[in-house]
């Protein structure tokens, strides 16, 4: 399995313009990653503190899932007009909370990474 490490500092950029873009939105990123249930073959979650210690391009991969998906959630809001979550009709709810799981997979994808970093050094 190859992948590209020696990304721990792009991957933080990235995860604090992701926080900066879910504040914005009112979500909250590290609620969201809470929630995440980890599949036993992925290894157990990574605490939250700990997903910055990511290092790998397959890690950075998830990093910037998250922001695509509040890149979308934001552009939801931006079309319906809606200054809130609460705001969005019910489709465009739907539309957010698949986003949210597609976050929340993301995460999980993170916390697999990192374990394999970690296994691999």
């Amino acid at each position: 399995m190859k992948y590209q490490i020696g990304l721990n500092k792009e991957i933080a950029f990235i995860y604090s313009n992701a926080l900066e873009k879910a504040s914005k939105l009112g979500i909250n990123l590290k609620e969201i990653y809470d929630d995440v249930i980890v599949r036993k073959e992925y290894g157990n979650k990574i605490n939250y503190e700990q997903i910055l210690s990511a290092d790998s391009s397959s890690s950075m991969n998830g990093f910037t899932g998250i922001v695509k998906e509040l890149d979308s959630i934001k552009m939801i809001m931006q079309l319906s007009n809606s200054k809130s979550l609460d705001e969005l009709c019910e489709i465009d709810k739907e539309i957010v909370q698949q986003s949210l799981t597609l976050i929340s997979l993301n995460f999980e994808h993170i916390s697999k990474w990192i374990n394999l970093e970690q296994g691999s050094k």
